[in-house]
C-alpha cells in the first residue's frame, strides 16, 4: 500500500509461517493419533495465539483440524479396541481417562436433568403435619417410618 509519498509500507510484524501444506501436515498427525498441542507444536507454532488465530484465518486450516481430530479419535479408538482383545497390559483407567479428557464432546458421561418441554425440574415442597392422635414409629425390621393412629407410644 503505498503511503504519502508514494513508497510502499512494510508490514507491521513478522511475516507468517503459514501455508496451504501444513493443512496436509495436521491431518497426517492426527491420523497418529496426535492432539491439537502436539499438532501445533510439530508445525513450530504457538500451541495458544497462532494456532487458534490461523484457524480463524484461514478457514481451509480449521477444517483441516476438524478432520485431525476425527482421526486422532480413531486412532484412539483403533488403539483401545486392539488393546481390549490383546493380553498386552492394558490399563482400561488410563484410556477411559484419555478418551475422556481428548474427546470431551463425545466421551463425557452426561445426565440430562429437565423438566417437561426440556424446561427447568419444577419441585413442589410441602410440609407434613401428622393429625392429633398419630404416633410415627419405626419398623424394627427394614427401619422405615409407619404413621399409627392412637397407639400408646412405648419406651423400652
Amino acid at each position: 500500500m503505498p503511503n504519502q509519498k508514494g513508497k510502499r509500507k512494510k508490514p507491521i510484524g513478522r511475516p507468517t509461517k503459514y501455508t496451504k501444506a501444513m493443512c496436509l501436515q495436521a491431518i497426517e498427525l492426527g491420523r497418529s493419533g496426535a492432539s491439537k498441542t502436539e499438532i501445533a507444536v510439530d508445525l513450530g507454532i504457538s500451541p495458544t495465539n497462532a494456532f487458534y488465530a490461523w484457524q480463524e484465518k484461514h478457514p481451509e486450516f480449521r477444517e483441516a483440524i476438524k478432520e485431525a481430530e476425527y482421526q486422532a479419535m480413531a486412532w484412539w479408538e483403533k488403539k483401545g479396541r486392539e488393546a481390549t482383545f490383546s493380553s498386552s497390559g492394558f490399563n482400561a483407567t488410563a484410556y477411559i481417562f484419555q478418551m475422556k479428557n481428548r474427546f470431551s464432546e463425545h466421551y463425557k458421561n452426561r445426565i440430562a436433568h429437565e423438566g417437561e418441554d426440556g424446561g427447568p425440574i419444577q419441585v413442589t415442597f410441602k410440609s407434613f403435619t401428622p393429625p392429633p392422635g398419630t404416633v410415627l414409629t419405626k419398623s424394627p425390621t427394614d427401619n422405615s417410618l409407619n404413621l399409627n393412629k392412637n397407639c400408646a407410644h412405648r419406651t423400652s
